[in-house]
């Protein structure tokens, strides 16, 4: 299916993981490579100008960017999980927090690594702020991901792990214990647990 295409991914990116679990579960079966970074221009500009994976390069030339429009493109191709669910834009909200989590542990991160002459010690506390507001409001809504990997589950899922492995200091496990629960529940999926791309 879609022969030639290429999805651009790298498993440590919870964005680009989200594609790879959903190439998978779906039987596409598209090739996924790991680009290299270019020190100056980021990776694969020639693939995509921003510079930020994941990318898709489709069997035509086109080139589709921006995990939820690859994300999207990639369901309606194999298991259409957001078409199917009970109500999309709870599930595309669901999708919107998963990410969201993603982007503040990014930030915090990339605040955290840099010289400490460099640190901005408010930024810092936003981010953590913002990491530990989304996991309360997960841990109080963790019945609407339901019992099964859904659209709203899939971004949610990998923002835990990316958290876990980021922003460990957050201990998100024994601050959200249900939405723990449901996590743990996600990982003995096999396709979870292949695409696990984080040191123990």
């Amino acid at each position: 299916m879609d022969a030639g295409a290429l999805l651009i991914v790298s498993p440590i990116s919870p964005f680009a993981r989200k594609a790879m679990i959903l190439n998978r579960i779906g039987g596409l079966d598209i090739e996924e490579t790991t680009p290299v970074a270019d020190p100056a221009t980021g990776y694969r500009s020639d693939v995509n100008p921003v510079g930020k994976i994941p990318a898709l390069r489709l069997a035509d030339g086109e080139v589709l960017v921006d995990s939820p429009v690859i994300c999207e493109w990639l369901d309606r191709k194999g298991l259409n999980l957001l078409s199917n669910s009970d109500d999309e834009f709870a599930q595309r909200s669901l999708h919107a927090i998963g990410d969201g989590l993603s982007t503040a542990v990014y930030d915090y991160r990339y605040e955290t690594v840099r010289d400490d002459a460099l640190h901005w010690p408010q930024m810092i506390s936003r981010k953590t702020a913002a990491i530990g507001s989304v996991l309360d409001w997960l841990e109080a809504r963790t019945d609407r991901l339901g019992e099964t990997l859904g659209w709203g589950g899939l971004a949610v899922g990998c923002a835990l792990d990316y958290c876990a492995y980021r922003a460990g200091h957050v201990d998100w496990q024994n601050r959200a214990p249900r939405l723990a629960d449901w996590h743990r529940a996600v990982c003995r999926t096999p396709v979870w647990r292949e695409t696990f791309a984080y040191p123990a």
